[in-house]
């Protein structure tokens, strides 16, 4: 989880340079106990105010701060805490927050291999009447759990089927996810990508790139996209220069 944090300091120039990307980790990875005492002070911090907090809405919205703390740098955490915001989210009836925190615990779980998992928490959350966001996030985690199955399956019938799956879940999900949502804009990349389409792949990126700053995960993110984007497109100095 750490190397996730280091990439996110490293601007797209570092990327197109392997010399310079190189000193930039080593910068990184020589500042790695910075970030994570930063980040622990955080958490420290939450969870001295949750041990202190009585009423249930604070609770879990402390809870939930934590979960958002814990995702990029431990998964097991981050599982624990948002499997709480589940079950406080529960007690007060609300809906809409209980299928967008189920659906993200489906995601965290994708992510991390928990497949059956991940399906087993969609199939049961109910949908009907939710609220834009988190009707966005269900079929995002949708998406993901059926691409993932896809990547990783080595059985080629299934692999198939899966991949099948995750495009129909795509059609769904395009039907509520708005066009300047970043992973709206991913998906439309990697169908480029997929389509060998790679000068369209970086107009997508493109637009990605303009909506994210150096300094944050999304970033370097984005911007290894489009180093592999340029690499594909067969415009090596660009990638390089």
């Amino acid at each position: 989880h750490f190397l996730l944090a280091f990439l996110s300091v490293v601007c797209l120039h570092c990327l197109a340079d392997n010399e310079e990307l190189y000193r930039s980790l080593d910068e990184a990875i020589v500042r790695a106990p910075e970030y994570v005492k930063k980040r622990e002070l955080r958490i420290d911090n939450l969870r001295l105010r949750l041990s202190e907090a009585i009423d249930e809405k604070t609770r879990y919205e402390l809870t939930y701060r934590l979960y958002q703390e814990y995702m990029p740098y431990k998964s097991d955490s981050a599982a624990k805490y948002i499997s709480e915001a589940i079950r406080l989210v529960e007690k007060s009836g609300d809906k809409s927050k209980l299928c967008l925190d189920r659906s993200q615990l489906a995601f965290l779980c994708s992510s991390t291999g928990h497949f059956l998992e991940s399906l087993h928490f969609l199939k049961t959350t109910d949908t009907v009447g939710v609220s834009r966001e988190a009707l966005i996030q269900y079929h995002i985690s949708l998406v993901h759990v059926y691409g993932e199955l896809g990547y990783y399956d080595n059985v080629s019938n299934l692999k198939d089927e899966f991949f099948a799956k995750r495009d129909s879940c795509v059609v769904d999900m395009y039907k509520v996810l708005p066009s300047d949502n970043d992973f709206y804009l991913q998906r439309k990349e990697m169908e480029c990508y997929e389509k060998g389409d790679y000068e369209g792949a970086l107009r997508y990126n493109d637009i990605r790139l303009e909506k994210v700053h150096p300094g944050i995960r999304q970033y370097a993110i984005v911007a290894f996209y489009r180093h592999m984007d340029l690499q594909l497109a067969g415009r090596e100095e660009e990638a390089k220069a």
